[in-house]
């Protein structure tokens, strides 16, 4: 039933193209995207684990492992046989579906024909990592000289009002990267000097995040990410001064 869900939202997506009716798809995405985030497993509540600085979330059997399950028990309201859980969980399934046929049908021209795609999926992180102002310039390789915050101007964003944003957008972007067509995985690089502040944040569960989304990304394009890996944030492990720095490297070692 929700592949063939999918299949509709594929056609009436193609309707809407064929009659230039551009706001119904780039509503039906962004709501796909908000349905990709109602699973609390897979896309934890920011405000629940705000308290988690120091740790390595993705070492099972760790102290920060186990304020975080604690803090994940919050955030279920789910009947005792689990049924809101089950739920969400089929409600992201059906969701991925649904990026898979879009892609499937639309290949390379899919954020041609969805032109607000992109930015409800990589929206949350490039919000948080573009906003305010800033004298420093992150350059990843190639891939991007543009301004962007230091980590210290991320966290304070963060803190204050974007951190559920950041969380959703590395969550929507970890289930949708392997949907996309490969001539659209270019998009990619955009995000590794992103990725490399948020990677480094104060916040455990943003660095876990970061590192599963990195993670996914290196198995899209694995030459271009790994060679970022390699330059850009394994040197962290070495960084003496700065703890989160190290933690946020190591999540990402561990994931890919």
């Amino acid at each position: 039933m929700q592949t063939r869900s999918a299949v509709a939202v594929g056609s009436f997506v193609k309707f809407c193209v064929d009659h230039n009716l551009m706001q119904p798809p780039d509503k039906i995405v962004k709501n796909l995207c908000t349905f990709l985030c109602q699973d609390a497993e897979q896309t934890p509540t920011f405000s629940y684990t705000t308290a988690i600085l120091d740790g390595i979330l993705s070492f099972q059997g760790s102290k920060a492992a186990a304020i975080l399950a604690e803090s994940a028990k919050k955030d279920k309201t789910s009947t005792p046989d689990g049924s809101d859980t089950t739920k969400s969980r089929i409600t992201r399934r059906g969701s991925v579906l649904a990026f898979v046929e879009l892609s499937n049908r639309f290949g390379s021209h899919l954020l041609d024909v969805v032109p607000k795609m992109w930015n409800s999926m990589a929206g949350g992180i490039t919000s948080v990592c573009q906003s305010g102002t800033s004298n420093s310039v992150i350059i990843a390789n190639e891939y991007q000289t543009r301004p962007l915050a230091d980590v210290a101007g991320v966290d304070n964003l963060i803190a204050t009002s974007l951190g559920q944003d950041v969380i959703d957008s590395l969550s929507v972007l970890e289930a949708v990267v392997p949907t996309l067509h490969e001539e659209l995985r270019h998009k990619l690089s955009e995000l590794f000097p992103m990725l490399n502040l948020t990677l480094r944040s104060r916040y455990a569960i943003i660095r876990q995040s970061t590192a599963r989304c990195f993670s996914t990304i290196c198995e899209i394009i694995t030459m271009e990410a790994m060679v970022v890996v390699v330059e850009n944030i394994i040197p962290f492990i070495s960084d003496s001064s700065n703890l989160h720095n190290r933690q946020g490297a190591t999540e990402l070692i561990y994931r890919t």
